[in-house]
């Protein structure tokens, strides 16, 4: 795996070049041997999901502009939950809003928190 290519697949995700910062982040771990090929095969042994797992509480924060997966594919999910819940999108956000929005995911997860502790 080369850097370049990660630094490519991060943009995509982040929606904006990575800092040197972030790239380091995510290329590093993936310098340990045997770790690449690792992930590769976990990933492609993944299936549906088990069966009960729409019962645990479900909230659903999406980039508003995600092109890895597109907000359709949230209104599919939402779908199969056994009670209609809205997804929450953040603006200007790619894929991954954790990395480039972390103050208002920080801020929805939170709410979310307090909201199911009852407070």
């Amino acid at each position: 795996m080369k850097e370049s290519s990660v630094a490519d697949m991060m943009g995509s995700a982040l929606g904006r070049p990575p800092s040197d910062d972030e790239l380091a982040g995510y290329f590093h771990p993936l310098t340990i041997p045997g770790t690449y090929p690792s992930l590769l095969k976990r990933l492609s042994k993944r299936g549906p999901p088990e069966e009960g797992w729409h019962r645990v509480p479900t909230d659903i924060v999406w980039g508003e502009r995600d092109q890895w997966v597109p907000l359709s594919a949230a209104e599919k999910l939402i779908e199969t939950l056994p009670e209609r819940i809205e997804p929450i999108v953040i603006e200007g956000a790619a894929h991954n809003p954790m990395d480039t929005h972390p103050e208002r995911f920080n801020a929805i997860l939170l709410e979310l928190i307090r909201a199911e502790a009852g407070g």
